[in-house]
């Protein structure tokens, strides 16, 4: 659900790309890099079954293996990307960018965070429905109530 919000309001595919690879890329620029607990265990399923290798390590930091097809040779060509101050979460700024001018920056701000916790890749850390329902942007403050200070649910 949070995927589609987030199209919804940006007008677009959040994580385009022709190949899992690309997709894969693409989600770490939007949300910031995997955790080293996803990557190890990407790598141990990459042992296990046929699967593509998009991770590897050099010393003691993960590396993503970006694919790209040499437009020389058609063959595939691999570039390591360091994981390290590389991937930024963008997802902030490309919702900022994308609102329209009935949008508070403050509710851009709020439906962010809410989808920032619902992405998150591993399912032990991303929000429960019930904290997502109990979320900011689900709050809503009445007029009356917003000279105040309360607000209402």
């Amino acid at each position: 659900l949070a995927v589609t919000a987030a199209e919804l309001f940006l007008g677009k595919v959040l994580f385009q790309g022709k190949t899992n690879n690309d997709m894969i890329k693409v989600m770490m620029e939007t949300m910031g890099p995997f955790s080293g607990r996803m990557i190890r265990s990407h790598l141990l399923q990459t042992k296990k079954h046929p699967l593509p290798v998009h991770f590897s390590q050099v010393a003691s930091n993960y590396v993503f293996r970006q694919e790209t097809i040499d437009p020389v040779l058609g063959q595939a060509v691999h570039k390591e990307i360091s994981l390290v101050n590389t991937f930024k979460p963008t997802l902030q700024s490309k919702l900022l960018k994308a609102r329209s001018p009935k949008d508070t920056r403050t509710d851009v701000l709020k439906f962010s965070d809410l989808l920032s916790k619902c992405l998150v890749l591993d399912p032990s850390k991303r929000i429960t429905v019930k904290a997502a329902l109990q979320h900011d942007f689900f709050k809503v403050q009445s007029i009356t109530a917003g000279a105040s200070g309360s607000s209402s649910t």
